[in-house]
C-alpha cells in the first residue's frame, strides 16, 4: 500500500464515489458511513456530501442493534460499511426496510449483494460537479446519548 496519497487523487476518488451515488439514483439521499478512520472512510464521506446527499458517519463501536436502530431513524438508503462491520450490514439487510445498497469499502465483501466501493469508483470518471444551496442539509451526527437515547443533530 501506497504511504503518500495526493489531494487529487482524493478529489478524484470522492469525485468518482459521488457519480457512483448518482448512478445508484441515491443523490439527495441518507448514506451512512460506517467503519474506522481510512482513506475509503473519507473518500464515502466526502463523495456523499459533495453528490449532494446527507453524510450519516456511524460510531463503529456501537453494538450492531443500537446501529441498525439508527439506521431507520435517520431513513438511510445507502450503508456504506468496512468489513469489520460486515456483522451489521448483513442485519441491516434484514431489518432495516428503506436501505436499498450495501456498499464495503473492500473489493470482497462477506456481505451477499454487497456493491465493492473501489469497483463502483472505477466504472466512474472524476469531474462530477454538484453545487449545494446554502440551506442543504450536509450531515446529521448522532450525540452520544449519554442522558438518553441519541439525538441526530443537523
Amino acid at each position: 500500500m501506497r504511504l503518500k496519497l495526493l489531494y487529487a487523487e482524493l478529489k478524484n476518488d470522492s469525485e468518482c464515489f459521488s457519480a457512483a451515488l448518482a448512478a445508484l439514483g441515491e443523490q439527495k439521499s441518507h448514506i451512512a458511513v460506517l467503519g474506522t478512520t481510512s482513506y475509503s472512510w473519507v473518500v464515502s464521506y466526502l463523495g456523499v456530501v459533495n453528490s449532494g446527499s446527507v453524510a450519516v458517519p456511524l460510531d463503529a463501536l456501537l453494538p450492531v442493534e443500537d446501529l441498525c436502530e439508527l439506521l431507520n431513524r435517520a431513513d438511510i438508503t445507502t450503508l456504506v460499511f468496512d468489513e469489520s462491520k460486515a456483522q451489521v450490514a448483513s442485519e441491516a439487510q434484514k431489518v432495516c426496510p428503506g436501505l436499498k445498497h450495501v456498499i464495503s469499502m473492500s473489493d470482497e465483501s462477506a456481505v451477499e449483494g454487497a456493491l465493492s466501493l473501489w469497483k463502483l469508483i472505477r466504472e466512474q470518471q472524476p469531474g462530477f460537479d454538484y453545487v449545494p444551496s446554502p440551506e442543504d442539509l450536509a450531515t446529521i451526527m448522532f450525540t452520544s446519548g449519554t442522558t438518553g437515547k441519541s439525538k441526530g443533530v443537523m
